[in-house]
């Protein structure tokens, strides 16, 4: 399958992207573990925990920023669930080190949830976007899917442009759900 320049591929490293917003990440989580587990380092466990909680904070802020930023402008699902896969080792090496705060990393999961079961349709129904994705933003979630149909509309297949002319229409309604609610 023919993949246009500047998106997001299985290929792409460290696990998922090459985007270097994702390696900050890593790099940035790799050295904060690294310090903080520092034996003769005489940091209290309390400051130990903020610090793990910010730094995952940090990443997920990162991994969030990938999935609906500017920097990046078309993503495939296959760059999508690399990134949740990242998002689950990490979870688990975190959890191993007896460091989880998988709470960071709710709002990208949700996101991403919406698009890879394609449910937008559910998520366009208030009452299951309150119940079932309470941490998913419209604006987020709005760039993802236009993010998604600019790949689609780019392939030269006519499955994959007709996908991405229904992830278009997605990020449309998307957009009409209550201008400024949660965004």
């Amino acid at each position: 399958m023919h993949v246009p320049d500047g998106v997001a591929r299985l290929r792409d490293a460290p696990t998922v992207t090459g985007h270097r917003s994702v390696r900050r990440a890593f790099l940035y989580g790799e050295r904060l573990v690294d310090r903080l587990d520092f034996e003769e380092l005489a940091l209290k466990d309390v400051y130990k925990e903020e610090a793990y909680r910010g730094a995952v904070g940090y990443i997920a802020s990162c991994f969030m920023d990938f999935l609906t930023g500017r920097d990046i402008p078309m993503i495939n699902e296959h760059a999508i669930a690399n990134l949740l896969m990242d998002v689950d080792f990490l979870d688990e090496e975190l959890k191993r080190s007896g460091h989880s705060h998988s709470a960071a990393f709710t709002e990208l999961r949700s996101t991403a949830s919406v698009v890879m079961s394609d449910a937008v349709n559910a998520y366009l129904v208030a009452s299951i976007r309150q119940t079932s994705y309470p941490a998913v933003k419209p604006k987020r979630l709005q760039a993802l899917l236009e993010k998604l149909a600019r790949y689609g509309l780019e392939c030269r297949d006519a499955a994959s442009r007709e996908r991405g002319e229904k992830r278009r229409k997605e990020a449309e309604a998307v957009g009409r759900l209550f201008p400024g609610e949660n965004r």
